[in-house]
């Protein structure tokens, strides 16, 4: 059957961006040691391995659904749900660091 191409080329594109953040993510991880922008990064790396993983879906490598409760998929819940924990968690850590209020 195939991938349609608009698919490939969006998920190309995704992989793409997300390679350059999460380089410089690490690149600025290595620079610096603030809770914050750890927490930050590891979003950003953690964004990245769910376009990997859809990736892997996608071409039929990896099983959409491996770990399911009530027809939800407990991996691709997981991977969707960390980095904007990490994110809520990296603001929340830069506001408890910075008050000046």
């Amino acid at each position: 059957m195939g991938i349609p191409l608009e698919d490939m080329i969006l998920l190309l594109v995704r992989l793409g961006g997300g390679f350059i953040a999460s380089f410089l993510g690490v690149w600025v991880w290595s620079r610096t040691r603030n809770p914050a922008w750890t927490l930050a990064v590891l979003g950003v790396l953690s964004l990245y391995v769910q376009v990997a993983w859809d990736a892997l879906v996608l071409i039929g490598v990896a099983e959409a659904d491996l770990w399911a409760w009530r027809e939800i998929g407990l991996l691709r819940l997981g991977l969707t749900a960390l980095p904007y924990l990490l994110f809520a968690a990296a603001f929340l850590v830069w506001l408890i660091r910075n008050r000046r209020y």
